[in-house]
């Protein structure tokens, strides 16, 4: 335990290499966290993990959000107010948007994850864009097709970003991209922006991959006008993962931040609590319990 300027500070906050909290820790694959600036000068000395003296290199490191949220939020930081993004996760079942989540928010993953069978789960954290911070508000949607025509078309309203997400191996998840996009266009805010993301990269390496670069590059110059980018992601192995999600909070600040912007507002407006399955007909009660998919 700490108490440092009058302030609790939590041991899991304090970087075992400086002995000082925490701005901009890293988790390695053994899940201990370190302060950055810290642990890559032990490691260009050592070679070695801190911990269990087990080989490490820097490429083993990946950013731990979920820790910097926690200390900031419990020292009262950012001094800089967030902008708030509200941001959807957009795809076919079985395609990966929870376990991609999950590998960016606390860099897990697990292979026996079953669809979402609830309206939608929810997630956020504050992102660095420069010296600006974005709140993402992320909004993971169910995948089935019953489930996701539930969807009250209020749950579109002041959306910013939309993440479209295939499966590389499977073109029925292609095929469905146009259907998502076309719901965005009909009930988000006129300047929304999407991106564009081929999950289950892990699997298209070996030689089982069905959409093609040049297919997601021609349906992301088709959409232009929304559509900004496309990437790759394996939520199995974390490649690309954070690059995605650094991409999603720069472009939701570029749409928040134009002086030109215009918004419009649709009639009525939606909750957390309104998105569970008892509010749904059709959806069973039970099933909103359920939370995790792949």
């Amino acid at each position: 335990m700490n108490n440092r300027n009058n302030i609790f500070i939590p041991e899991s906050f304090i970087c075992p290499i400086t002995c000082e909290v925490m701005r901009d820790p890293v988790q390695d694959r053994e899940g201990n966290s370190y302060e950055r600036t810290g642990i890559t000068d032990w490691l260009s000395r050592k070679g070695t993990s801190p911990i269990s003296n087990s080989p490490m290199k820097v490429d083993d490191l990946v950013a731990n959000r979920s820790l910097r949220n926690a200390i900031e939020e419990h020292l009262g930081r950012p001094s800089v107010p967030a902008t708030k993004a509200k941001v959807v996760l957009l795809g076919y079942s079985q395609v990966g948007k929870t376990c991609v989540l999950e590998r960016f928010i606390r860099n897990t993953f697990r292979s026996n994850t079953v669809s979402t069978m609830s309206i939608c789960n929810f997630e956020s954290l504050n992102m660095h864009v420069n010296e600006n911070i974005v709140k993402l508000e992320i909004w993971d949607t169910a995948g089935q097709e019953r489930y996701f025509s539930a969807l009250p078309k209020t749950y579109f309203r002041d959306v910013v970003c939309g993440i479209l997400v295939f499966d590389i191996t499977d073109i029925t998840s292609w095929d469905n991209i146009p259907i998502y996009l076309e719901e965005m266009k009909s009930f988000a805010p006129p300047d929304f922006v999407a991106v564009l993301v081929g999950n289950k990269l892990d699997l298209g390496k070996r030689s089982n991959r069905v959409v093609t670069n040049a297919m997601a590059a021609d349906f992301v110059a088709k959409n232009v006008d929304h559509v900004v980018e496309y990437i790759e992601t394996s939520a199995k192995t974390g490649e690309n993962v954070n690059d995605l999600f650094q991409l999603v909070a720069r472009k939701s600040f570029e749409v928040l931040s134009d002086p030109n912007r215009k918004v419009r507002r649709n009639e009525g407006s939606i909750t957390l609590a309104g998105l569970t399955a008892e509010t749904i007909q059709g959806a069973s009660p039970a099933s909103a319990k359920k939370r995790w998919c792949c």
